[in-house]
């Protein structure tokens, strides 16, 4: 750890029990920021007490300045500055932080301000209009959802990000969240520009990300491509997803267009998913707990009842 003394970690064994955590910062503050994580992703706290310490407070020096996000929502890079690569399309996550206490969230609005010559590809429910280009040479985004996505989260996106022109050596960029007609929780951060080096595709055996959905394909900017620079040279296809022959149609000239680039077809098929579907009433394929039968994972039958294995 680069802080140790910034962090404790406390094992879980299911049962309840008060702990002290003592941090040695020695710092004066307004106000005390506290994470807490759990590797089983529940958590449950009754209290947290803030005690006021007894040694003597160090300045400031060294710390970073946190931000607390108390009213509306707040959207920045996950890490502390933007990376945008130059010669390919890149997918970025933001992080996003929302203290509204409502049932169903407002659409989102978004205020970004990018350096001059750098252009944004949103994702597909967002639309993205360029504003006005600002004083300090920066040109302001204006971005808006047409949809809320289907499972919220801490993360959004992807955005991506192309350089069309040179960018100042102190280039930087702010994202802001527009609330009740105003904005909040301005983050500002550097930008930095990459070249990513081309791979070289291997001949002897087939290299792809299997569960890329074809969704993320489509939407991402220049995939075929980009996703052969990368050093892959199979492209993976789904066709139980595919409902209707539009859409069958639609997945079949993808595929041509990628072979005729020189990619091989991986066909992603999941029998674990598909032969509840097909063999319901058959026994064999659930668990048999207690007596009871539980959810379907037979393997040994995924063969047999769905032709493949």
């Amino acid at each position: 750890m680069q802080f140790p003394e910034r962090y404790f970690f406390r094992g879980e064994n299911g049962t309840p029990q008060t702990d002290t955590f003592f941090f040695r910062l020695n710092r004066k503050a307004r106000f005390v920021a506290i994470t807490a994580k759990s590797p089983s992703g529940f958590l449950f706290s009754d209290e947290l007490a803030v005690l006021k310490a007894t040694e003597p407070a160090r300045d400031l020096d060294g710390l970073k300045p946190v931000q607390l996000v108390t009213k509306g929502a707040a959207i920045k890079p996950k890490g502390d500055e933007l990376v945008i690569t130059t010669n390919v399309f890149t997918p970025q996550t933001f992080l996003i932080t929302d203290t509204r206490k409502t049932q169903r969230r407002p659409l989102y609005r978004f205020i970004f301000d990018l350096p001059a010559g750098v252009e944004i590809t949103p994702p597909p429910h967002v639309v993205a209009e360029k504003g006005a280009l600002l004083e300090n040479g920066q040109q302001r985004w204006l971005l808006r959802e047409t949809e809320q996505p289907k499972s919220p989260a801490k993360t959004y996106g992807p955005f991506y990000f192309s350089v069309r022109s040179k960018l100042p050596a102190n280039a930087t960029a702010s994202f802001a969240v527009e609330h009740e007609h105003a904005e909040h929780n301005r983050v500002t951060v550097p930008v930095r520009t990459i070249a990513i080096p081309r791979v070289e595709l291997p001949s002897g055996f087939h290299v792809s990300l299997g569960w890329f959905n074809e969704s993320d394909q489509e939407n991402y900017p220049e995939f075929l491509d980009t996703f052969k620079q990368l050093g892959f040279n199979t492209i993976s296809t789904f066709p139980r997803q595919q409902t209707s022959p539009e859409q069958l149609e639609k997945q079949a000239q993808r595929l041509r267009t990628a072979r005729e680039k020189g990619y091989k077809v991986l066909y992603n098929e999941s029998p674990f998913h598909e032969m509840a579907k097909i063999a319901r009433n058959n026994p064999e394929i659930y668990h048999q707990i207690n007596g009871e039968r539980g959810k379907p994972s037979a393997s040994v039958t995924r063969a047999r009842l769905t032709g493949t294995s």
